[in-house]
């Protein structure tokens, strides 16, 4: 097996997981292998339950793999600890998904500055920050607005702009357009798209459009095999 390729921001290298449910085990990953550039965009399609969000957490480093490596940035998920996986993520992800996941009691603002605040940055300029990525987006005027208070579109935007406000190595997106009808969806992507900047992008979907929507490299998972499209 080859080693890890030098300059990528994410690397797989037969990867197996599987989830015990009832005493069963049920595999999710057989043989997983992919290698992820800086910069690049990558779309991973595949039918809901086949694992997309899996591997999402296995490059967060949220779960571990049973066999094989998972690489971000060098370092071996797997030689880490809970805590040291936990700040790497803070450090380097930003999360963009499907049900936004924003706090309710917090305006738009206030959601965008939590990881900033969670880095120990100092309030004021996680606010400062957070207004600048909202205000990139289109929602200066909804800053100071709370999350029922703003569309679903709206909402999304906020969700991105908390994903992007650290200016994160890499950006990992779950679903975040499975709700949207098609206008809607290629708007998001557009906005995703030039949001994300220089950051690698990874985007797990059951829709094949968004592939050819961002111009990504496309993956399909099935049966637990990770593979590029022909």
């Amino acid at each position: 097996m080859s080693g890890p390729e030098v300059g990528a921001t994410v690397d797989i290298e037969g990867v197996r997981f599987a989830y015990c449910k009832r005493r069963r085990r049920i595999e999710i990953l057989s043989d997983a292998h992919a290698t992820f550039s800086e910069g690049s965009r990558t779309v991973v399609v595949g039918r809901s339950g086949e694992g997309k969000s899996t591997i999402l957490d296995l490059i967060a480093g949220i779960r571990v793999p049973e066999e094989g490596e998972v690489r971000v940035l060098g370092d071996r998920m797997s030689a880490m600890g809970e805590n040291e996986r936990a700040r790497l993520r803070l450090a380097n992800f930003g999360f963009v998904r499907q049900d936004f996941d924003l706090i309710r009691s917090l305006t738009a603002t206030q959601n965008v500055a939590v990881p900033l605040r969670l880095r120990g940055i100092s309030k004021r300029e996680s606010l400062d920050r957070a207004h600048a990525a909202l205000s990139r987006l289109g929602l200066d005027r909804r800053a100071q607005h709370l999350p029922r208070e703003l569309s679903g579109g709206e909402q999304q935007r906020v969700s991105l702009a908390r994903a992007i406000v650290g200016e994160p190595e890499i950006v990992l997106a779950d679903e975040p357009t499975g709700s949207l009808d098609v206008e809607l969806r290629d708007q998001a992507l557009d906005v995703l798209n030039e949001a994300v900047g220089e950051s690698t992008l990874i985007l797990v979907t059951h829709d094949a459009e968004v592939c050819r929507r961002l111009g990504a490299r496309q993956l399909r998972l099935a049966k637990g095999v990770l593979h590029a499209e022909q």
